[in-house]
C-alpha cells in the first residue's frame, strides 16, 4: 500500500484487465477498472526493465524460463522496495 492506497504494476493491470475481458466478465472489469482509480498503478520505467533483465538472465542460467510480464512485476517490487503479493506463487519461486 502506498499512502492507504493499494499499489501494483501496470504489467498486473493488464494481466488482471485481459483475464476479464478474455472471460467476457464485464462487471468484474468494471469494478477493477473503478479499483484501479483509486489505487497507485506504478509504471515501468529504465530501471524496472534493468532489473527485470537481469533477473531474466539470473532465471535461464539456472534453468528457470520465466515470462515477462512476471518478470516485470517482480522487478517492479523489488526496485519501488515494495512486497510482492501474488497467489500465483509457482511463477515467482
Amino acid at each position: 500500500r502506498l499512502q492507504g492506497k493499494f499499489a501494483f504494476s501496470v504489467f498486473t493491470r493488464f494481466e488482471i484487465s485481459r483475464g476479464f475481458k478474455e472471460q467476457g466478465a464485464t462487471n468484474q472489469l468494471t469494478r477493477f477498472k473503478e479499483f484501479c482509480r483509486h489505487s497507485v498503478i506504478i509504471p515501468v520505467n529504465d530501471s524496472v526493465f534493468d532489473r527485470a533483465e537481469d533477473l531474466w538472465a539470473i532465471a535461464r542460467r539456472g534453468g528457470l524460463p520465466c515470462g515477462d510480464a512476471d518478470l516485470i512485476i517482480a522487478a517492479t517490487a523489488l526496485e519501488t522496495g515494495r512486497v510482492l503479493v501474488t497467489g500465483n506463487t509457482a511463477h515467482f519461486a
